[in-house]
């Protein structure tokens, strides 16, 4: 199935505005002018004048909404009363009037068109910009966020790396907490995480322990193994982000256990929102 076609959200005010614009051509663009034909009127020179209007006419052609062809129209009417033909004059000048208007609204109207562009243009433009800084701060707070719980990751797994390792003999009579805590020190401690075929079988095989039993023990945290392996995996990955800068998202990927790149950038968008990328360049505008 085809993917849906989508207008941007600007397209409809442009849509609007363009036919104001379109019937809005009061200035136009040839350059045609009614002085010749009112200086010969002045001189009294009619023939003259009227040849100067057909000239101006012919220029014109069928862009008659032009104030220079109302200043035509009120020529005329001027001429003919000046000749005492008062009928054709009235007549010119109620053409002229209407003219007149009609180019007054077009003016309104074309200016308006222009406005309505330009108030489109300038709240996509500040939608862009506030966009985008919304998005950097996000970024940068989860990026902070990020680092912040990798640091206090880092230093716990220090302390764990520090105490001795002890496997208790009565690691089966082990209430939920108490194998909970043994379990994720040691998965943290030995980094088992690592390895991308980790998983509840190799606690099963290594400590003697039932699914059911580990099952329980992580639950008690609200959590589950698989879980945990996850984030044990995005902890170390950012963890290689921020002191391996040269490192490539796929080689991270693999550092980190995971099998694949997708599979890391699914994870780490899911846990954090936002990409191992994103997250890399945020680190490089920190320094």
């Amino acid at each position: 199935m085809s993917a849906k076609f989508k207008l941007p959200h600007w397209v409809l005010p442009v849509i609007i505005a363009l036919p104001m614009l379109a019937g809005a051509n009061g200035g136009g663009s040839k350059n045609v002018s009614t002085s010749a034909a009112r200086e010969a009127f002045q001189a009294g020179n009619y023939e003259l004048m009227y040849s100067e209007l057909e000239n101006l006419k012919r220029n014109l052609g069928q862009d008659t909404l032009r104030l220079k062809y109302a200043d035509a129209l009120l020529l005329q009417s001027q001429a003919a009363e000046a000749q005492g033909d008062t009928l054709s004059s009235y007549e010119l000048l109620k053409r002229y009037l209407s003219l007149s208007d009609s180019v007054e609204d077009s003016h309104y109207r074309f200016g308006f068109g222009l406005f309505v562009i330009l108030i489109v243009l300038i709240v996509l433009i500040v939608n862009i910009i506030s966009s985008r800084e919304v998005i950097l701060r996000k970024n940068e707070s989860l990026s902070k966020l990020v680092a912040e719980n990798t640091a206090y990751k880092e230093k716990e797994s220090k302390e764990t790396a520090e105490m001795p390792e002890q496997t208790p003999t009565d690691i089966q009579e082990m209430d939920s907490e108490h194998l909970y805590l043994f379990l994720s020190k040691a998965i943290t401690k030995k980094k088992l995480y690592l390895n991308p075929t980790f998983g509840r079988q190799t606690l099963m095989d290594d400590y003697s322990l039932s699914k059911e039993k580990i099952g329980r023990a992580f639950s008690v945290y609200g959590t589950s193994l698989p879980q945990f392996i996850n984030l044990c995996r995005l902890d170390y990955a950012c963890s290689l982000m921020k002191n391996e800068r040269d490192m490539s998202v796929t080689d991270i990927a693999a550092a980190s256990g995971f099998t694949t790149r997708e599979s890391f950038s699914r994870s780490f968008k899911q846990q954090y929102a936002l990409t191992p990328t994103e997250y890399k360049e945020n680190l490089d505008i920190q320094g």
